[in-house]
């Protein structure tokens, strides 16, 4: 598959037996990685330096990722 494969993103979901709202998308692209999850319901976070973005939450780092999780978690 080649990004951005939604075929691959559902089999990876089918595969797993997830719900795709329990799934998270994290990428640095808005094309190839935050519309095609968005458009599946799967939440998303943008790694990126501006705040031009769709994704669900954004963030400069890898280090923030757990950070924004354990949030949407709680």
């Amino acid at each position: 598959y080649r990004k951005p494969s939604l075929k691959a993103l559902l089999n990876i979901i089918d595969y797993y037996g997830l719900l795709t709202n329990h799934v998270w998308m994290i990428g640095d692209s808005e094309k190839n990685d935050i519309l095609p999850a968005k458009g599946i319901g799967i939440k998303t976070i943008r790694i990126a330096d501006d705040n031009n973005t769709e994704a669900d939450y954004k963030c400069n780092s890898l280090l923030e990722i757990t950070n924004i999780i354990n949030i949407e978690g709680e």
